[in-house]
């Protein structure tokens, strides 16, 4: 409860896309009561004027987890400052960094991102993770996504990992 998800893109296409496939996917999962709430009231799609705005939206809002599903996502990385993990193209879910690419999974939210990074040794530093499988990489660890994600009874998390493998 109390989750928090936003989309931005200077796409409307791209927006209207997701959303749909969202709604799609939602009555195969098995936390939908929880997921529905969610979406319901915690859930905003942003069309920006351009990837730069898009940017300053993002590090307005100081995402937990920042999914960069753009072209040069490396290149445009470097300008984000509060995120509190970034993952890079398509083939970089979440459910890679919660359950195996590294970064703490206790990170800052809330907007928290601008100022504390994730739960660790060095707290009083401020770092962002950054992400990034190939699709190769990517196929490799999917079982171990899905079996974390099983554990967990996030089955949306698992399905973020293989969905990205059917093309």
């Amino acid at each position: 409860p109390g989750s928090q998800v936003l989309m931005v893109s200077p796409s409307g296409k791209v927006l209207a896309r997701v959303q749909k496939e969202m709604n799609a996917q939602l009555p195969a999962l098995s936390r939908q009561a929880y997921l529905r709430d969610v979406l319901k009231q915690g859930t905003h799609f942003v069309q920006a004027r351009s990837l730069a705005e898009a940017v300053r939206v993002v590090e307005d809002y100081s995402p937990e987890h920042l999914s960069l599903v753009v072209k040069n996502g490396r290149l445009l990385a470097k300008s984000i400052r509060n995120a509190g993990a970034i993952f890079l193209g398509n083939y970089s879910p979440v459910a890679a960094g919660d359950f195996l690419a590294g970064p703490s999974h206790t990170l800052p939210t809330g907007g928290a991102g601008k100022s504390f990074p994730g739960l660790m040794v060095q707290h009083f530093f401020k770092r962002t993770s950054v992400v990034e499988y190939g699709e190769k990489h990517l196929a490799k660890v999917v079982p171990h996504i899905e079996a974390f994600a099983g554990v967990e009874h996030l089955d949306a998390h698992g399905r973020s990992a293989s969905i990205r493998q059917k093309g």
